[in-house]
């Protein structure tokens, strides 16, 4: 494996499999949006399906795709085909963009990248964002060099590999979302209760027949209801309209959505399969949901998911097996009218978010590969006065008394400043910058009402 010290000024580029669903691509884009806030550069490396070739038109990355190969494609012998084809178009994509690491973000298109980087001795990273570890990565974990989790429990899968708890990476833009402003973005009424329904990027037929066959008490216990549907490429969105419609429901369909945290931002609820990427979205946004774990997931791993956030007060998991009209209609009922259930949900949620996952990820392979001191480094006064000065100058930020009491740096460890945002615009631009320097910066109590997530860690 290549391990030569980089220089701390060159630039660096990490291949990123991340392809096949929504729920490897979205971590793997938030992974590649902090390497290139920290001065590198990502190439993300996809499937040919359609979901990937849609989502691709919204990243504004460096892209190429693989030909899809899974075993559920077909026989064995079509699985080898493809994989073989991807081992040559890898090779080809290798010798162009000379990658200098391969992080793959679980599924079966990480195979081939990760097969190659082998074969060229370079450095593998390995990312799993479920409870129970899927197949592909499991395969490839001899191979790579550092894993990172998204829970604790999924460590019992790699018990010869280095592993780091980190969470699963979440794009920025689901952070601090305006509920009123992504409702007028997307088109509802900001005063009525909206419910986001969705199957993850390929849609849920299962979750999409039951709706259907509940919108006529949906609509009677809850009148001014709006939904947001996304039905997936397997099912007919037309006729998914015509139901709503049927049922004067005020409802925007689509198969696939690209504007999920838009979606997120506008809901009050979710129902939606127990994808690992899916559920830290909804950490993220403190979305409370029902969860419909994908009966056929690997291993039963989201099942496995569901039931973590269950436990844990963030969320309520109904087995396809035995969901019920009935039973969706009184959780969803639950959901959008007790506003106590709502608030004890999104603590929970607010408690297992982890916003720094992306940036711990890409310290951590930084430092790898020589390219970063290492994270537990004690901060120079330097770097200090110089944040401090920043603080003084910004007119974004309201620094209270910046040489004073309530302004404190820890030069030992974490930095933390403390600030008076004027406004939710002002808040923004304080927590984009923190992202960029490194820094946790808190605010008063009194201020909290500024953001969606009240935490003490903004």
């Amino acid at each position: 494996m290549k391990t030569s010290a980089k220089s701390a000024k060159k630039a660096l580029k990490v291949a990123i499999a991340c392809g096949g669903t929504g729920g490897h691509l979205f971590p793997g884009v938030a992974v590649a949006d902090m390497l290139r806030d920290m001065g590198h550069q990502a190439l993300l490396i996809l499937s040919d399906k359609q979901v990937d070739r849609e989502a691709a038109d919204a990243v504004d990355h460096l892209v190429v795709t693989l030909p899809s190969a899974a075993w559920q494609s077909g026989s064995k012998l079509k699985f080898v085909g493809k994989l073989g084809k991807g081992l040559l178009t890898c090779r080809s994509i290798f010798s162009r963009h000379q990658p200098d690491a391969v992080m793959a973000m679980g599924g079966f298109t990480s195979l081939a990248p990760v097969m190659m980087a082998r074969m060229q001795r370079l450095p593998v990273f390995l990312h799993e964002s479920n409870t129970i570890a899927g197949r592909a990565v499991r395969k490839l974990a001899s191979s790579a060099h550092l894993g990172f989790l998204g829970f604790e429990c999924a460590k019992e899968s790699f018990s010869g590999l280095k592993c780091r708890v980190t969470g699963t990476p979440v794009r920025e833009s689901l952070r601090n979302l305006n509920r009123d402003q992504c409702r007028r973005e997307l088109g509802f009424q900001p005063g009525h209760p909206l419910l986001l329904v969705t199957g993850g990027s390929q849609g849920a037929l299962g979750i999409n027949r039951c709706v259907m066959t509940c919108l006529s008490s949906l609509k009677s216990a809850i009148p001014d209801i709006q939904v947001l549907h996304q039905c997936g490429h397997q099912d007919d969105a037309q006729k998914i309209r015509q139901y709503y419609k049927k049922h004067q429901i005020s409802a925007k369909v689509y198969p696939f959505f690209h504007r999920m945290d838009l979606a997120l931002g506008a809901s009050d609820a979710a129902i939606g399969r127990s994808g690992a990427s899916f559920m830290a979205e909804l950490a993220a946004t403190r979305l409370p949901s029902l969860l419909v774990p994908f009966p056929s997931s690997a291993d039963g791993h989201q099942l496995s998911n569901a039931q973590t956030l269950e436990a844990s007060g963030a969320a309520v998991c109904i087995e396809e097996s035995t969901m019920s009209a009935d039973q969706l209609i009184n959780g969803i009922k639950t959901l959008l009218l007790d506003r106590s259930v709502r608030l004890e949900m999104k603590s929970a949620l607010a408690s297992l978010d982890r916003p720094d996952a992306a940036k711990q990820i890409v310290r951590q392979i930084l430092q790898e590969l020589g390219c970063v001191e290492k994270m537990d480094t004690p901060r120079n006064n330097a770097l200090a006065d110089s944040l401090r000065e920043k603080l003084s100058q910004d007119s974004l930020v309201k620094v209270n008394e910046p040489l004073g009491p309530k302004t404190t740096m820890k030069v030992g460890g974490k930095a933390d400043f403390y600030v008076q945002p004027a406004s939710r615009a002002d808040l923004a631009e304080i927590l984009k910058w923190a992202v960029r320097t490194g820094l946790l910066v808190t605010m008063p109590v009194s201020y909290t009402h500024l953001t969606l997530p009240t935490t003490p860690y903004v």
